[in-house]
């Protein structure tokens, strides 16, 4: 354990200093944490070390009503420190967070880095189920910070007793009642936090400077604009830029065969990014473009098969005003 670490926790989120602090809460109440150092920083007392640009706290719960008591981890393990606070000696957090203030990021594994795939927020509402909490009434809720250091070779240490952690805890009187309600407030926790985390606030590195010109007629630009264009307006969304990415070395069509080996379609070889803006915020998308067989090695106009809005590394809120 980390020497003079302690824990606080609050119906209302702490500022400075652990003021208003509490232990014990009802299932109707939002609760936040501040974990506070005795000299110490968060990268010093838990020995941190970042997973890609980012550093993070394992952390999780048991739950105990009278003698009976169990480990409560869900799918997700772990929080993302904001920026700089690996270097402060206090840690303000969400353990059941209002919706409209939930700002702290969760991960499903801290070594799968944070992504619009793996983020979530409000921890404690990923333990609440019937298995955990069965019935009304009085529960311990025990919560515990740790981290796995690395040696020299950049290995976790192997033995549990050398990961620096924190425990503190906490009564919960919980009522069945409650449970529609925490099961809305987490909805919207998920989606406000994992929006608020993954949104960029630059151009990504991926995003090329130039779009290619393609040797092909029916994609030109303003071709390529049109039918984007048409497709997202199918849905509501509305085309902000795209840009063609790449020059792949394989050629400009691939031919796609059924099971049969018969031709199909072909798809266009070249990464088409796109930004595009849905309820007036904006997104990192992808289209495929493809043409259809029509028989005899013909294949017909090029058109937009696939609008990706979800596909690995995209789906990603961008700021508005950060596009260029």
């Amino acid at each position: 354990m980390v020497p003079g670490a302690v824990f606080y926790f609050s119906d209302k989120p702490f500022g400075n200093s652990h003021e208003g602090a509490k232990s014990s809460f009802k299932s109707s109440d939002f609760i936040y944490g501040r974990l506070e150092l005795d000299n110490q920083t968060l990268g010093d007392a838990f020995k941190l070390s970042p997973i890609g640009t980012n550093y993070y706290l394992i952390y999780n719960f048991s739950v105990a009503k009278g003698d009976e008591g169990s480990y409560a981890q869900s799918t997700y393990n772990s929080v993302m420190l904001r920026a700089g606070d690996n270097k402060k000696t206090a840690f303000n957090f969400d353990i059941l967070p209002d919706p409209a203030r939930a700002s702290t990021g969760i991960g499903m594994n801290f070594e799968y880095g944070f992504n619009a795939t793996h983020v979530s927020g409000g921890p404690m509402y990923l333990i609440i189920d019937q298995s955990k909490f069965p019935d009304n009434g009085e529960y311990t809720i025990q919560f515990q910070f740790y981290f796995r250091p690395v040696d020299g070779y950049g290995n976790g240490l192997p033995n549990s007793s050398d990961w620096p952690g924190v425990e503190g805890g906490f009564k919960f009187n919980f009522n069945t009642a409650d449970v529609a309600t925490i099961k809305d407030n987490f909805t919207k926790v998920h989606q406000s936090v994992r929006a608020a985390i993954s949104t960029l606030h630059a151009m990504p590195d991926w995003w090329p400077k130039t779009s290619r010109t393609l040797p092909d007629a029916s994609l030109s630009h303003a071709a390529l604009e049109a039918m984007i264009k048409a497709e997202l307006s199918s849905t509501g969304d509305v085309l902000v830029k795209f840009v063609v990415a790449n020059d792949s070395p394989t050629g400009l069509w691939i031919v796609q065969k059924n099971d049969l080996d018969f031709p199909t379609h072909q798809s266009l070889a070249e990464n088409i990014y796109t930004i595009y803006k849905r309820d007036g915020k904006c997104f990192l998308g992808d289209v495929s473009i493809a043409k259809n067989h029509l028989g005899g090695g013909r294949y017909g106009k090029p058109y937009v098969r696939n609008v990706n809005f979800k596909t690995s590394g995209y789906g990603t809120m961008i700021d508005c005003t950060a596009i260029k």
